[in-house]
């Protein structure tokens, strides 16, 4: 079994050599052996995290997975699936408070993500924490994010009764996915509720 921190300073030694050589304007300058080697490398290193991470899942060594996972966001800070499953993690141990952490941290780091804040919202979502929402995701739809974004934005605006929020959202969304079904039923659903609500 490899420890995590021998595991760690492998992995950082090797993301150190070519942050100095691409700096160093070396990058283009590396043989292809050179980079097939250190692809190689990175890869089964990669393998053998994910490997080792679902050993100790079912093993539930939870606390370790979560150390692991938390080197691989700090090794991939601008991948959401990496901090994702380390906030999925934190939320299946109940460490509600340090899982909203890891949310906070990736759209921190990824302004111009246009999907950054969406694993922020969709936990607020889930916790019906609805009212964050808007000031979250409003400002990617210009930036034509991921349809969820799209539909958790919509549905927050819904069940804080801004309806005509909501069927914007929904109208803007349909614009760009005009044969999404499921979105056309809930903006038939919305606009509805405004008419009974008179507007």
């Amino acid at each position: 079994m490899i420890r995590p921190i021998m595991l760690g300073v492998a992995l950082m030694g090797a993301a150190s050599v070519m942050a100095q050589e691409d700096a160093a304007g070396l990058h283009g300058k590396r043989s292809n052996s050179q980079t097939g080697r250190l692809a190689v490398i990175w890869d089964a290193a990669e393998e053998r995290m994910a490997r080792q991470a679902d050993a100790w899942f079912k093993d539930g060594d939870y606390p370790r997975v979560i150390q692991l996972l938390r080197f691989r966001g700090e090794l991939y800070p601008d991948d959401e699936e990496a901090n994702s499953d380390l906030g999925w993690m934190l939320e299946n141990v109940e460490e509600e408070g340090e899982a909203l952490k890891v949310y906070q941290t990736f759209r921190r780091r990824n302004p111009q993500n246009p999907d950054g804040p969406w694993l922020e919202a969709s936990y607020r979502f889930r916790k019906k924490d609805y009212a964050p929402i808007p000031a979250l995701l409003e400002p990617t739809i210009a930036k034509e994010p991921h349809p969820n974004s799209y539909r958790t934005l919509a549905h927050a605006y819904e069940r804080t009764s801004r309806l005509a929020d909501s069927e914007r959202i929904w109208v803007t969304y349909l614009a760009r996915f005009p044969d999404d079904e499921t979105a056309k039923a809930n903006l038939r659903r919305v606009r509805e509720k405004r008419a009974k609500a008179g507007g």
